[in-house]
């Protein structure tokens, strides 16, 4: 029976068939409200099939988009059966669908919230392409306005609770709106410089289904050139990235670019080389922080497991690069140094340059984890190496503060005997 107003309970119809009710509730299909006559779906469902139904017979009775949304009411949840009647109609009629929402954004009376409600449902739909062919010219006027406002809507209603592993809960971007908005920002990427803070937010919240394995290689691609476009203007001094409101986002694209290394490796290798060589010269003032920020990134344990896998010959040159410290000898600076500071001061006697801090100490604080996880015996080598390499350079230093080493005989199994270094310091810190 229909109500006119939504109501959790009906009454049955006088001329229902009795046995056809009873047979419905001892099936458990309805259920009965206590002792009153009244009943009401028992699952969920069932409710969603009875107001698709509904729904699809008032678009039937109200074909204009205005007609239909003054009749169809508001209820959230004729708005949830509204929004599944769009996803299954688009795959039946889609050209039905399309002129719905044509209908619907050019007439200003109808109110936002059911354009709204059509265009989450079309996002979420399967397939969505048939929406960005349709609107082209809508979505790049006015200085993207329209796709402004479809990206909002995207990253807002267009995700479901995930559980991970760890017992948290996170929101996983869903539908097919996520990948098209992406194909469609690809192609048109030079025409929506206007709307940059909106589609660094999308990518961003986008991500996600990189780390989840949702995201097919074409959408990966497209989005590998966008976040390389906007990494070419950072270096290039585009007035833009120099905002300070925009740090995050610079900081952003490196995360994602580095969970696409597989799809991006010489394209990173250059950067991280343009970032190295940049810290030796640095002639150009308006990059400084991006590049930091990528030799950070690279070294850092955090969101460095793509990278690791992909390229940790980058990640361990950039290593010796930035943490081998290099005693430059003859310029002016230098000399002038070394003759009112003859000894090296404590953190510089291990011939090691980088002054981070690792408080507290982790394995997530350098990539070293990452690769031994992934190249177990490229880790190995390389940390063996870097040891052997302090060490050297300690028994070799003139240190303000040095404590006594020695050299000790070991032999090995098959009667050879090698010198090692030996100190309390070395074994017991």
């Amino acid at each position: 029976k229909r109500a006119k107003a939504m109501s959790l309970f009906v009454e049955p119809d006088s001329d229902i068939d009795d046995g056809a009710i009873e047979a419905l509730e001892k099936d458990e299909i309805i259920f009965k409200d206590g002792e009153n006559n009244f009943f009401s779906p028992a699952h969920d469902i069932l409710e969603d099939w009875a107001l698709i139904k509904y729904t699809s017979q008032k678009c039937i009775e109200y074909p204009q988009a205005k007609n239909l949304f003054a009749n169809l009411g508001n209820q959230p949840a004729i708005r949830r059966a509204f929004r599944l009647w769009v996803e299954d109609c688009l795959i039946a009629d889609n050209l039905k669908v399309m002129t719905l929402v044509c209908e619907s954004v050019s007439d200003s009376s109808i109110e936002r919230y059911w354009v709204d409600e059509l265009l989450v449902a079309v996002f979420k739909s399967e397939d969505c392409s048939s929406f960005f062919k349709t609107f082209e010219t809508e979505l790049l006027s006015a200085d993207g306005f329209f796709l402004n406002r479809c990206l909002h809507l995207t990253r807002t209603a267009c995700k479901e609770s995930y559980h991970v592993q760890t017992g948290s809960t996170i929101l996983l971007p869903i539908g097919s709106g996520w990948a098209r908005e992406i194909f469609f920002i690809n192609k048109n990427l030079t025409q929506l410089d206007n709307i940059r803070p909106t589609i660094l937010n999308f990518l961003y919240d986008w991500e996600f289904r990189i780390l989840f394995s949702v995201s097919t290689k074409e959408e990966m691609m497209a989005v590998r050139n966008i976040v390389l476009h906007y990494i070419n203007q950072i270096e290039k001094g585009d007035k833009f990235w120099q905002q300070e409101s925009v740090a995050s986002n610079r900081k952003n694209l490196i995360s994602i670019l580095f969970n696409l290394s597989f799809l991006a490796k010489s394209e990173i290798t250059e950067l991280v080389e343009r970032s190295l060589k940049y810290r030796e010269s640095r002639d150009d003032w308006r990059a400084d922080e991006f590049y930091k920020s990528v030799i950070n990134y690279t070294l850092s344990g955090l969101g460095t497991q793509v990278l690791s896998m992909a390229l940790p010959d980058l990640i361990i040159s950039t290593a010796w690069n930035e943490w081998k410290l290099v005693i430059k000898k003859g310029d002016a600076q230098t000399e002038f140094m070394r003759k009112s500071y003859s000894r090296l001061g404590n953190e510089d006697c291990w011939g090691i340059r980088d002054k981070r801090g690792f408080f507290p100490s982790g394995v997530y604080k350098t990539p070293i984890y990452n690769i031994l996880r992934h190249h177990t015996l490229i880790g190995l080598k390389f940390i063996v190496e870097f040891i052997n390499y302090s060490v050297d350079f300690y028994v070799k230093a003139d240190c303000e503060y040095k404590h006594a080493i020695s050299q000790i005989n070991f032999e090995l199994k098959d009667g050879t005997i090698i010198k090692q270094w030996a100190a309390w310091e070395l074994w017991a810190e």
